[in-house]
């Protein structure tokens, strides 16, 4: 056994060279360029399942078998590396890199959490019954994962990054609360792949959403902005609930059932805010089955919400109105955006 892992010793000293020194091959796509793995000032933790009989003391030559000893056993600022296995649940909280051997055969089955900021996460394939990985710290890098969980595959996530995953099977793909950066994923086969629950904020490129059962993305928060993503064969691409201010430009809009559409409430008498609360910017988008000259229009509606009063409550009464809003300059073919599904 000591052979075995003198060789993935030599594995393991390459990657960490690769750390010392920041060259990190590149995978020379155009946005979606491999993520370099982070720079350790601490220790190098090992982990691997197939040290069965001990001893564990996270050392090269006697790595800890589950991946939250490792983590138990860190501090800030160290690597724990866990060599390809099945492992039960990661809980970080310190502010650590967590690293996978390869992504595709170092599997954690169960719900795991993050509880420190500046977290790092790669090389993984995360399932959960609940969430796959929980976010409640900022600053946070998830990157070049596979993620499936049962309910949420990323939940909570609050200013962090979120690059080069392929986010499959979940309920929601990603929970955001606002403010992160969510670039070059796949999310294929989610009931939604994002909803954008509170906070508003997130920067969405360069991804590809597919075949999600219910939408590709539902904003019920302002100020996104959506640039260069393929939105194909979706039941719905893009839902926006009563968010402002969103920027949605240079998308590919391919053969889903509905590409886009919105939903505002309007509280009489407060008619005034229909031309505050309108204010979502769809620009020079592609659309699959639009084959017209002049803007292309995008179809939603104007909820009007009436109170009456009922004894010590009052009672909404809401009357939907359709309305229309516009890309005014819609591309004539799609954009090349690498990766397209």
């Amino acid at each position: 056994m000591r052979g075995t892992w003198v060789k993935k010793g030599l594995v393991v000293l390459v990657f960490l060279l690769f750390i010392a020194t920041g060259i990190i091959p590149s995978s020379g796509q155009e946005g979606n360029e491999k993520p370099s793995l982070p720079t350790s000032a601490g220790k190098t933790i090992y982990v691997d399942d197939n040290n069965i009989n001990g001893p564990w003391d996270g050392t090269l030559s006697h790595p800890f078998r589950t991946i939250q000893d490792g983590l138990n056993n860190s501090q800030n600022g160290d690597t724990v590396y866990v060599f390809k296995g099945v492992y039960d649940h990661a809980y970080v909280y310190h502010t650590v890199n967590l690293i996978g051997e390869d992504k595709e055969n170092t599997v954690i089955l169960h719900d795991s959490g993050i509880e420190s900021e500046k977290v790092n996460i790669s090389g993984f394939t995360l399932k959960g019954r609940d969430d796959a990985l929980y976010v409640g710290s900022e600053q946070c890098v998830i990157s070049d994962n596979i993620i499936e969980g049962y309910y949420f595959g990323i939940d909570a996530v609050h200013n962090c990054t979120i690059k080069n995953n392929k986010i499959k099977n979940n309920g929601d793909g990603i929970r955001s609360y606002g403010h992160n950066n969510i670039s070059n994923n796949i999310f294929i086969n989610n009931t939604d792949g994002i909803w954008f629950d509170t906070g508003g904020g997130d920067s969405v490129c360069y991804n590809n959403f597919s075949k999600n059962k219910d939408h590709a993305l539902i904003m019920y928060t302002s100020s996104n902005m959506i640039y260069r993503n393929n939105f194909i064969l979706n039941k719905n691409g893009i839902i926006i609930v009563d968010g402002i201010n969103n920027t949605i430009s240079e998308n590919n809009f391919i053969f889903n059932v509905i590409n886009a559409g919105f939903s505002t409430i309007i509280s009489l008498p407060l008619l005034s805010q229909l031309q505050v609360k309108h204010k979502n910017v769809f620009d020079n988008n592609y659309w699959s089955r639009y084959k017209q000259f002049g803007s292309k229009l995008i179809y939603g509606n104007i909820v009007l919400l009436f109170y009456i009063p009922l004894g010590h409550y009052f009672l909404p009464i809401p009357i939907p109105l359709p309305w229309i809003n516009f890309d005014r300059h819609p591309a004539k073919k799609p954009f090349h955006i690498l990766g397209m599904i």
